[in-house]
């Protein structure tokens, strides 16, 4: 009886064993469990301290916020240099030590999963520099002990901890990260047999980079891949330009698509373990990127991880528990997500419009908020609407919109947000019509808003000086005054003009750029002046000066509209517009130049136009003596045949523009 009791007793014990057991996550499992995560950036990766850069101790309650926004996964970057004794065995601290095991508890409590790493270790990155070999062979060795102690000391720690080898190695040849990584991967595997661990290559870890890397073990099946993104940098990183066309969007889709290729043909899940802009950017554009990164992943199975440093990358407000518009792009974009959502403004009605991609949702709701509120819903309208209309709203105020739905009855489905802004009864800025002739300085345009005033293609000031409320982007000079830049192709801005004498009139424009080739124009009335190119200076400082000549004026208080009709690949700056009155400019000799060929003239069924440049297309523009454009063109051949049959008798310009040039030659078609 007591050794059939005994029996009983063992088979009991192995039922319980057999229910408590789970199955070893893989690779393959984890990918599809951590879609949306987010970085704890700037704290235990400062140094020398986790508070060294400003930001405060890690909470507890950062991990209850984070799985109850729908995050999934936390990185943790991790800075152990300062932590850990440089002389063998090469303890870490054990307060330290501690410290992050706290952390990482508090995540795997709330059932995240948690990737710590090696982030800034400047001593590892620099031994491909080093030329005392004691000191090198000293240095890997350290990094040895260290990938040992981390990997003992959480080798009891459940599957939900991932060990990521080494953070964006920068200046490190690739033969060196592949051999870290496998001495790493071989060190870690002593203790954790089954634990997921992740590499990538060197340098900034760009998908190029990982996709280049050797893979430490061909035979180990609990590996994962990494890249980093903040792709294009210029935009991303250095807040230059827009983000949103077609090509931008294609772009970021390639990254994904080629990781997504290495990932299937070597059987490796993949994950994003940093993306995202600086604060600085254009917003609008900002929402359209993290949308277009997160869909761009979830289309092709690759995991995110946003970069989040509670400072430029911020995401999550970490003393005040708040989230800012970002987390909900993050956790509610899907392939099925309303898209494309535009806003046009009149007076003080905004109308939306976007794009729904599926059938299956239910009622949309259009959330709205302003600066200084939180987003509600003002409105719950058809499921198949793709436009609304918001009306009586204040002057001069910038509004935020998102749509928003549910799909069976079980996924919140969120567009990117957008912001735009009411306009107001427009207004001389200085408070009375600038006099002419006259000098009006480039920032001094009319009070109104975005497309009353100006138009311009990005919703803030990028410049961050002088008027800080409106989206054009002024920038400040070095003599004390103000310049308008970052002008992109299509902007506009007006200026109300009071016009003392009716006459012909000449307007100088200074303007600044390091390559030159912008182009620009002046609108009054119905006259649309000759296109300008913008001379090179050689940076967006120094000013030259371009005239403009026989513009007609009539008297009275007028607006005057300065388009931007082309830019080059540097852009350029506007200082200040002169007009002055010029009595003199009675004929066409301001527009002759004898360097260009156009024969016959006198013209009249067909003229031949020969091109400015060679090497590049020629636009023809001409216009009549009233300045009116009648005819444009764009030659291809060195010499075109250009019908002017049916035009009537008269003096016209022919006007020239080239890449790096723009000509002009009265011609008269008889």
């Amino acid at each position: 009886m007591k050794i059939f009791s005994k029996i009983i007793c063992l088979v009991g014990v192995l039922i319980c064993m057999t229910v408590t057991v789970q199955a070893q996550l893989t690779p393959q499992d984890a990918i599809t469990k951590i879609k949306r995560g987010i970085n704890i950036g700037n704290s235990l990766d400062a140094n020398p301290t986790e508070t060294s850069w400003g930001n405060p101790l890690i909470q507890k309650y950062y991990f209850d916020d984070y799985a109850n926004a729908g995050f999934t996964s936390i990185r943790i970057p991790i800075t152990w240099k300062d932590h850990i004794s440089n002389t063998s065995p090469f303890t870490i601290n054990q307060t330290w030590l501690n410290r992050v095991d706290s952390i990482v508890t508090w995540g795997l409590n709330k059932g995240l999963y948690i990737i710590i790493n090696l982030h800034h270790e400047e001593g590892l990155k620099q031994i491909d520099t080093m030329k005392n070999q004691v000191a090198k062979a000293t240095m890997i060795a350290k990094y040895d002990s260290l990938w040992s102690q981390i990997a003992i000391h959480f080798k009891d720690k459940s599957d939900h901890l991932f060990f990521e080898i080494l953070n964006e190695p920068q200046i490190l040849t690739q033969t060196t990260v592949d051999a870290f990584n496998v001495r790493a991967l071989g060190i870690i595997r002593k203790t954790n047999p089954t634990r997921i661990v992740i590499f990538s290559g060197t340098d900034y870890t760009g998908v190029d980079k990982l996709i280049a890397a050797k893979i430490p073990d061909s035979n180990d099946k609990y590996l994962m891949g990494y890249f980093h993104s903040y792709d294009p940098w210029n935009f991303a990183g250095l807040a230059k330009g827009t983000y949103g066309t077609t090509s931008d969007i294609g772009s970021t889709a390639a990254i994904f698509t080629k990781v997504a290729k290495w990932s299937k043909t070597n059987q490796i899940p993949v994950i994003l373990d940093e993306f995202g802009t600086i604060g600085a950017c254009d917003y609008n554009s900002r929402m359209i990127y993290y949308a277009t990164v997160v869909e761009q992943a979830l289309n092709n199975n690759v995991a995110v991880n946003v970069w989040d440093d509670n400072g430029n990358f911020q995401v999550y407000i970490r003393n005040s528990r708040k989230w800012n518009d970002l987390k909900d792009v993050i956790i509610h974009t899907y392939k099925e997500s309303p898209t494309k959502l535009k806003t046009v403004v009149v007076d003080t009605t905004i109308t939306l419009s976007w794009t729904n991609r599926t059938t299956l949702n239910d009622s949309i709701y259009i959330d709205r908020r302003t600066a200084n509120t939180e987003f509600v819903p003002i409105a719950k309208i058809s499921p198949t609407a793709t436009q609304f209309k918001d009306s009586a709203l204040n002057k001069n105020t910038l509004y935020y919109y998102r749509i928003r739905t549910n799909l069976l009855d079980s996924i919140d489905l969120y567009s990117y947000p957008t912001s735009v802004k009411t306009v107001g009864i427009r207004k001389p800025y200085l408070g009375s019509p600038a006099s002419v002739p006259g000098t009006i300085q480039a920032e001094d345009f009319d009070l109104g808003g975005e497309g009353q005033s100006f138009h311009d293609l990005t919703a803030s000031n990028l410049g961050q000086t002088y008027r800080l409320n409106e989206a054009v982007d002024i920038e400040a000079r070095p003599d004390n005054g103000f310049q308008i830049g970052y002008v992109a192709t299509g902007e506009w801005i007006q200026y109300s003009v009071n016009v003392k004498q009716a006459g012909k009139y000449r307007i100088d424009t200074y303007t600044a750029s390091t390559n030159g080739g912008g182009k620009y124009s002046f609108i009054m009335g119905t006259l649309t002046t000759l296109t300008k190119i913008v001379p090179k200076t050689g940076d967006s400082t120094t000013l030259a000066v371009s005239s403009t000549y026989n513009l007609s004026f009539d008297t009275g208080i007028q607006i005057l509209t300065f388009k931007i009709t082309a830019t080059s690949k540097t852009t350029f700056t506007v200082d200040k517009f002169v007009l002055v009155q010029d009595s003199a400019l009675t004929s066409v000799n301001q527009y002759e130049n004898d360097e260009l060929n156009i024969y016959p003239n006198p013209a009249h069924a067909k003229i031949t136009v020969c091109k400015l440049e060679s090497n590049s297309e020629t636009v023809l523009d001409i216009y009549n003596v009233l300045g009116l454009k009648v005819k444009s063109e764009i030659l291809t051949n060195k010499e075109s045949s250009i019908s002017v049959d049916g035009m009537p008798q008269g003096l016209y310009f022919f006007v020239l523009t080239s890449n790096n040039c723009s000509k002009s030659k009265s011609v008269m078609i008889n």
